[in-house]
């Protein structure tokens, strides 16, 4: 019984990973890392769950200061040394990256998971905070990707830096034209969203060859697949499975080593 955390720039996730599958996951906000020590033991006592049957502890983290306050309370309440996904791991992978140690953690887990999961050539789109595109390529290896802005900072920028603009939910409206100030931004955003995240899409179609599955992942990737077209299947769990991989990896020596850089 392994202990996953994810650690990204909204939200935490919590889980275990058990006879083959991800059980008892828990969503937190980050920005609540202060209370992380109560978070994790809430966590462990709604669940009946003991502390002393984990076979091991290990978390990916986009966050820092919220990567050494969780690092002191698993150590405190697991009294293990947590596996971190960081440069210097084994990731069985060939990253083709300017700056290897630029690259999220959660994009290596993401990309590790795919890869095994759905094969290869392997897209993997991950909606938080930021959307982010990981591509695989055929040969196995992470080709890099893009970054955009994500669904809900496009939503609330209007909100946020305008006077008489408001926050809209993000969903199909009832028209391309909207006739009010809620559906001209509704149409304004999902529009913005959707046919641009399909536009790029259709253009990495053509750079694999036409040949590409597309996963969504992310917080947001139930909505985000919904409205959007060429999304193959949904994985909310991927960076989970990823952590657990990779912790599996670096596990066993008798593993080809294909190390992260860290520079």
């Amino acid at each position: 019984m392994v202990l996953l955390i994810d650690i990204g720039n909204s939200r935490t996730a919590a889980a275990i990973y058990q006879d083959g599958t991800i059980q008892y996951r828990m969503d937190w906000f980050t920005e609540d890392f202060g209370a992380v020590s109560d978070r994790l033991q809430q966590y462990f006592l709604k669940r009946d769950l003991i502390t002393d049957t984990l076979t091991g502890v290990a978390i990916s983290s986009v966050v820092p200061i919220a990567t050494i306050r969780m690092l002191k309370a698993l150590r405190s309440l697991t009294d293990q040394e947590p596996f971190l996904v960081q440069p210097g791991i084994n990731i069985g992978m060939i990253l083709h990256y300017d700056s290897p140690e630029d690259i999220g953690s959660d994009r290596i887990a993401n990309a590790v998971a795919a890869k095994q999961k759905f094969g290869v050539p392997v897209l993997i789109m991950d909606f938080g905070t930021a959307t982010t595109m990981t591509l695989v390529n055929s040969d196995g290896s992470i080709a890099g990707g893009l970054i955009l802005p994500g669904i809900n900072l496009l939503r609330n920028v209007l909100g946020a830096n305008t006077a008489q603009l408001m926050e809209v939910p993000f969903c199909q409206p009832n028209s391309l034209i909207g006739n009010s100030t809620v559906g001209n931004i509704q149409s304004g955003v999902y529009h913005l969203i959707r046919f641009g995240i399909e536009g790029i899409l259709k253009h990495i179609r053509e750079y694999t060859g036409g040949v590409l599955t597309v996963v969504a992942t992310g917080g947001l990737c139930e909505t985000a697949s919904r409205e959007i077209e060429h999304v193959d299947c949904v994985s909310p769990n991927l960076t989970l499975e990823g952590i657990y991989q990779l912790f599996t990896i670096n596990r066993d020596p008798s593993l080809d080593s294909v190390i992260w850089p860290s520079q």
